[in-house]
């Protein structure tokens, strides 16, 4: 498996720093993010075959284009410890499609935590 790389909002024709952020209500970030979390939950399983007491928290952040597309994604948290398990939900956030944001490109802030083969969704820390 190769690292992964995000894709970054340049590509895609937006300028995050210093540019204007949009909106986008932080409850269809979560339906999304709920809807996929089979995704999310197939990655830590993956890695438990190897590694079964595998625990730990992954926060992510990531900013959702114009377009919805996913891009500029980093991880700001990760006591999981597992570079598969990182590249596995980085290329599975990379292929969600959000609804637009209005004004803009979004950023989101989202932790999910692996407790016993359930990751839980928690709703974003942030989202403007």
């Amino acid at each position: 498996n190769e690292p992964f790389i995000p894709i970054s909002c340049d590509s895609l024709g937006v300028a995050v720093d210093g540019g204007s952020l949009g909106n986008l209500d932080p409850s269809l970030v979560s339906n999304v993010v709920r809807h996929h979390v089979g995704q999310v939950k197939s990655c830590y399983e993956h890695a438990l075959v190897v590694q079964p007491s595998l625990t730990g928290r992954i926060k992510v952040r990531w900013t959702i284009h114009k377009s919805g597309a996913v891009c500029n994604q980093r991880f700001e948290e990760d006591t999981l410890a597992s570079q598969s398990v990182r590249d596995c939900i980085a290329r599975t956030i990379q292929g969600w499609q959000f609804a637009p944001p209005a004004g803009g490109a979004v950023e989101v802030v989202y932790p999910f935590v692996f407790l016993s083969g359930e990751p839980d969704a928690s709703p974003p820390a942030a989202a403007r």
